[in-house]
């Protein structure tokens, strides 16, 4: 049994209508230009066994006109030749397309009749029943492989650009959620330390100065519960990314970020030398990372500790450091550290090509400090030293 998809309803029209030609061209005497004279009724069953035989035309093209070539030296069948060499054209990729064509042409100009032999009549004919239909069939058969292959690779490019915002999509997620990390930490440490401040007071204080400690912890807690449905906003699938956010902080956060911490009760101190410049954002934003990252690890492991904040706008470069004295034993209870505040900053200072050290200073404290340049690479390592307290 032959495999392969069945005859379509307009291969069978064609296939019809080619036999139904060829029996009255063998009635209408057509045929007596033929080698050889067949009877009537063995014609007949010749035009349509032909159109039978085109029903497969698309599975084996070159069988299939070699055949009718043959046959048309025979029993004239001109619709079922011509559509035998239009599916030759069309439908075979092989040399053998061009083969049987030539071979098609040279029986009927060879062909013991002697009527067609390199005559204007016979040339006219291969050329318009032979020839031609090759012809359009292999120009179809490329028109429609260069508008596949045009429609594959721009499908394709599609393809590949959905997989690239997907991957963007996923590195901006991924960075979302290491910002709200940080950020989560930053302000729950401060709850945390005004709420234990609260607990150590009570009876002690005033009552004005424990609406004060109530509205700081109330205030702290609503700016955590903004940040994070607006991130949690921008995580959930459909939702446009980063267009949601605010832009991230920088330099320019850091005295408000100070502010703040001192409002809990930490002492800081900040110096800033040099002349200010503009910075890149992804450096600023590095920069405002390390010291909020410091101060985190201040509050909760040093919260009794003085704790000075530098910056410095040095020539081709921008250094930072943080620094806290010894603690007297005091840490914040209750504050989860994932270990990884420092290992990640330190990531961040070797990817733009800085230097970062940090671990415990000569007077018992801990120090937290950063070179990043701001117009050719520094070498990419940074330094750590064993640390007396664990980061954030």
């Amino acid at each position: 049994m032959l495999s392969g998809p069945r005859p379509s309803a307009s291969d069978i029209a064609l296939a019809a209508l080619a036999a139904l030609v060829g029996v009255s061209e063998v009635f209408s005497g057509v045929g007596d230009r033929a080698v050889f004279r067949f009877p009537t009724i063995p014609a007949v069953l010749t035009s349509v066994a032909l159109g039978a035989l085109l029903l497969v035309r698309r599975r084996f093209p070159v069988t299939v006109a070699a055949i009718v070539g043959l046959i048309d030296c025979l029993v004239v069948d001109v619709p079922a030749l011509v559509l035998a060499m239009y599916t030759l054209g069309r439908y075979s990729r092989t040399p053998w397309t061009w083969v049987v064509g030539v071979s098609v042409v040279a029986l009927n100009a060879f062909s013991p009749a002697g009527t067609h032999t390199l005559t204007l009549q016979f040339l006219s004919y291969a050329a318009v029943f032979v020839i031609m239909p090759v012809v359009v069939g292999a120009h179809i058969r490329t028109r429609h492989e260069l508008i596949q292959a045009l429609s594959d690779r721009a499908n394709r490019m599609e393809r590949e650009q959905m997989l690239a915002e997907e991957r963007g999509r996923s590195e901006e997620r991924n960075r979302i959620t290491g910002e709200m990390h940080d950020v989560v930490a930053h302000r729950v440490t401060h709850i945390v330390l005004h709420a234990g401040s609260l607990q150590m007071n009570v009876g002690k204080r005033d009552q004005e100065w424990i609406a004060g400690q109530a509205d700081l912890i109330r205030t702290t807690a609503t700016r955590v519960l903004e940040e994070l449905h607006d991130i949690l906003r921008v995580l959930r699938r459909g939702q446009p990314g980063v267009a949601q956010l605010a832009p991230p902080p920088g330099i320019d956060a850091i005295p408000p970020l100070i502010a703040e911490t001192r409002k809990v009760g930490l002492q800081v101190e900040e110096t800033c030398s040099g002349a200010p410049r503009p910075l890149p954002p992804q450096l600023e934003q590095t920069i405002y990372r390390i010291v909020r990252e410091s101060l985190t690890n201040a509050l909760k492991y040093a919260p009794d500790s003085s704790t000075s904040v530098g910056l410095c706008y040095a020539p081709g470069r921008f250094d930072v450091h943080v620094s806290n004295g010894p603690s007297s034993g005091k840490s914040v209870s209750g504050v989860p550290s994932g270990g990884q505040g420092l290992v990640g900053l330190a990531e961040r200072v070797e990817l733009l090509g800085g230097r970062f050290h940090y671990g415990p200073s000569s007077d018992g404290g801990f120090r937290v400090e950063a070179s990043l340049p701001t117009l050719s690479a520094l070498p990419r390592t940074h330094s750590q030293s064993p640390r007396g307290e664990e980061e954030a």
